[in-house]
């Protein structure tokens, strides 16, 4: 059995490491980490890890850095030393250049969310996704079974220059009534005896319970996420170039789709919805194991609206079998136990 080191930073929600480390523990690894007490806070199972002092990493088989703690810390363990293989979960927002970027050549490997394979990447930047741990996959297989309405649930702020786009078309494509949108705040408090155990502040408010609880009530969910970078404003700063972008109602030339993924995506493929977002491959968004268009998600192209050549409404016969599909896909390929698997094939020899 492997041991494992996971740097966390611990005053960040650490979703690209805790769904591996549960997956890792599932199959029989040993996960340490250098923040104490971490089995008790958060709203993390107390058997996946177990504290040891920093030093201990560098004679683990593993050692793997998450971009927050990279952040805060500023790379104090010397990666050089470390008798181990060494991986950056790069889980940043941003696009090609993000704040761990500059450290990318010090690692062995780079699990990179909202990887765009357009970008010119080395072999050793890999692909990675959002996880969902244990705790909110247990509250999301209680609710995705129950019957579902056939509206459209809209629960994203339209403030990515994406989702407004995808929004248009969607409102083009149906009729307004079956458009829902709901935010968390307007959501009712569920009393659920199921799901008391759920504390949702250790997740930062992005996994509540009722707000799950609301949302599998619905057949299709939209999952548009991200905005177009565009290379000529590369040099001016993050913020301002998404101002900027945001105002454009078309795409820019030369542009590349970034910042894709998102929860809503991952929670909608576990409770059985049919996504809607855009086409992955057509924009370069590449996840580990790609979903396809029209059998395990709705992908549309952002200029025309349509889904490989399809109109949406033409569609809708197939939405319920999408959603099944989408669920089968993520139970092979996304459970923690899967995600852990392709890890360790994809990164046991050193490059």
């Amino acid at each position: 059995m492997l041991n494992i080191y996971h740097f966390l930073d611990e005053d960040e929600y650490e979703f690209g490491n805790i769904p591996l480390a549960e997956g890792l523990d599932f199959l029989g690894h040993h996960n340490f980490t250098n923040l104490y007490g971490l089995e008790s806070e958060n709203n993390k199972p107390s058997d996946v890890f177990s504290y040891m002092k920093p030093d201990y990493a560098y004679d683990c088989d593993y050692v793997i850095v998450s971009s927050q703690y990279l952040k805060s810390q500023n790379i104090p363990l010397q990666i050089s030393r470390c008798r181990g293989i060494t991986i950056l979960i790069d889980v940043d927002d941003g696009g090609r250049l993000t704040q761990s970027t500059k450290y990318y050549d010090s690692f062995d490997w780079v699990l990179r969310c909202h990887y765009n394979k357009l970008h010119n990447w080395n072999d050793s930047v890999l692909p990675w996704q959002f996880g969902l741990p244990e705790n909110v996959l247990k509250v999301l297989r209680i609710y995705k079974d129950l019957p579902k309405t056939p509206g459209i649930l809209n629960t994203f702020r339209n403030s990515h220059q994406i989702r407004n786009i995808g929004l248009r078309f969607i409102e083009k494509s149906f009729s307004p009534s079956s458009i829902i949108t709901i935010e968390p705040k307007e959501l009712e408090v569920i009393s659920d005896k199921e799901i008391e155990w759920f504390d949702s502040k250790a997740f930062k408010g992005r996994h509540d319970p009722k707000y799950l609880r609301r949302i599998a009530d619905f057949q299709t969910a939209l999952a548009f996420g991200g905005w177009f970078e565009h290379q000529t404003l590369s040099l001016i700063g993050v913020t301002l170039r998404r101002a900027l972008i945001k105002t454009q109602k078309i795409i820019p030339r030369g542009s590349i789709l970034c910042q894709f993924d998102s929860w809503r995506l991952w929670e909608s493929f576990a409770l059985g919805q049919t996504v809607i977002m855009q086409d992955l491959n057509l924009y370069g968004n590449t996840l580990p194991v790609q979903p396809v268009n029209q059998e395990h998600y709705v992908g549309i192209d952002l200029i025309s609206g349509k889904s490989v050549n399809r109109e949406l409404k033409d569609l809708v016969d197939l939405f319920p079998h999408i959603g099944k599909a989408s669920t089968t896909f993520f139970e092979l390929n996304y459970s923690n136990q899967a995600i852990a698997k392709r890890f360790l094939e994809s990164t046991l020899i050193r490059k």
